[in-house]
């Protein structure tokens, strides 16, 4: 048996593809999931700080990362059709206070749905988050996936449970 400790989004995910892949499991954390599992406004605790994590490889340092992110596309653009486990696509901004050329396109634009470099005329006149008296903005955008973690996470527990996992709650220390 595998013990997974922490139940948050690490944990639960590891948790499940440990059980897809044949192994038995046990998550412990030291809160329970499952007493909000069908609380439409879970408790932040049981979530990030942030309402929701975007696809964006940012300090991605795994070997071989582009089929790596080519892959977690396929799989939460394969949620996001469901639409039913709180993954969506939406557009997504990377701001700077300084101009952006095509040599400064980061590895990973080339992977994500329409990209475009932005120039400060476009910003400034887009609705586009920004501050006003920034002297110099560019920057890029893009599609990409959103997890809202608190509808995922539910949905995510209840998958580990339909495949056999157990949470026991206890603190380590």
């Amino acid at each position: 048996k595998i013990t997974v400790v922490g139940g948050g989004i690490i944990g639960l995910t590891t948790a499940v593809l440990c059980e897809l892949f044949g192994r038995s499991t046990q998550i412990i954390t030291k809160e329970s999931l499952s007493e909000h599992i069908d609380d439409p406004t879970p408790p932040p605790q049981f979530s990030t700080l942030h309402a929701a994590a975007s696809v964006i490889p940012h300090g991605y340092t795994v070997p071989n990362r582009k089929p790596v992110l080519e892959a977690a596309l396929d799989c939460f653009g394969f949620l996001a059709r469901t639409g039913q486990v709180g993954v969506r696509r939406q557009k997504h901004y990377e701001i700077t206070e300084k101009p952006v050329s095509e040599q400064d396109r980061p590895w990973y634009l080339g992977l994500m749905s329409d990209p475009e470099i932005l120039d400060a005329a476009t910003i400034r006149r887009g609705a586009i988050p920004h501050r006003p008296d920034a002297p110099r903005l560019g920057g890029f955008t893009y599609w990409t996936y959103f997890i809202e973690m608190p509808v995922f996470l539910r949905w995510l527990t209840r998958i580990y449970k339909t495949l056999g996992g157990s949470i026991r709650i206890d603190y380590i220390k």
